[in-house]
């Protein structure tokens, strides 16, 4: 991760009571974090300050941790957040008593930017989710021009002669940011349906940069719903 991430978590990353009751994570603080990949903020934004919680999954001894990072785009962001951490820091003491019991975790703490690590316990990247409630917040302007890409694109036009809107429309998801997507800019998520039988759901993913004009990367996606 880079140096100057770095030197914005040394003094604000924070360890649940019961990751530090078994000694966790097992990798030194500084070599976890250079393994994560670079957060790079929403287009048009910067980041004041960030933080970084390790947090625990419930289970003694852990079988994984959680790293919630949080990336601020002013002090009163950080602020916030740092005020909602030490009212559930007291919380979770409060009720810390036995290592049988159970305790809150640090979901849902406020961040301008919010994203879900998934760690192994010795500190390794297992998969990165952006969590930010706005996520799906697309203006129709951006929706409009994201559809108009993809649906004149050579792959998309392929596809819908075959299936022809079988289970409707394209669908714009959401934001995906360049540490979730493996691509060089944030590219908003949208979705062609060719299969959508009983409770199964299958379909291609378009990774779109509304900047630029194009689309990034296209890859199958299928779920339970």
């Amino acid at each position: 991760m880079q140096d100057e991430m770095l030197d914005s978590l040394e003094k604000k990353i924070f360890f649940h009571p019961r990751v530090k009751l078994q000694s966790l994570p097992e990798a030194d603080q500084n070599e976890m974090i250079r393994k994560f990949p670079d957060f790079i903020p929403f287009p048009g934004k910067d980041y004041f300050s960030t933080m970084l919680v390790i947090d625990w999954d419930h289970k003694l001894p852990s079988r994984r941790l959680f790293g919630r990072f949080l990336g601020f785009y002013d002090a009163q962001s950080e602020l916030h957040a740092l005020r909602e951490y030490k009212i559930r820091q007291k919380e979770i003491k409060a009720r810390d008593k036995y290592p049988e019991f159970n305790v809150h975790d640090f979901e849902d703490l406020f961040g301008d930017e919010n994203y879900l690590l998934h760690l192994s316990t010795s500190g390794d990247v297992r998969k990165v989710e952006f969590i930010s409630p706005w996520r799906r917040n697309i203006s129709e302007q951006h929706k409009r021009k994201c559809v108009g890409i993809v649906s004149h694109s050579k792959e998309f036009l392929e596809l819908n002669a075959v299936y022809k809107y079988k289970c409707g429309p394209l669908r714009v998801l959401s934001w995906v940011p360049p540490c979730q997507s493996h691509q060089t800019s944030w590219t908003v998520d949208v979705r062609y349906l060719t299969y959508c039988e009983s409770n199964s759901i299958w379909g291609k993913v378009f990774l779109v940069d509304v900047e630029k004009e194009k689309i990034l990367n296209i890859s199958d996606f299928n779920m339970r719903i």
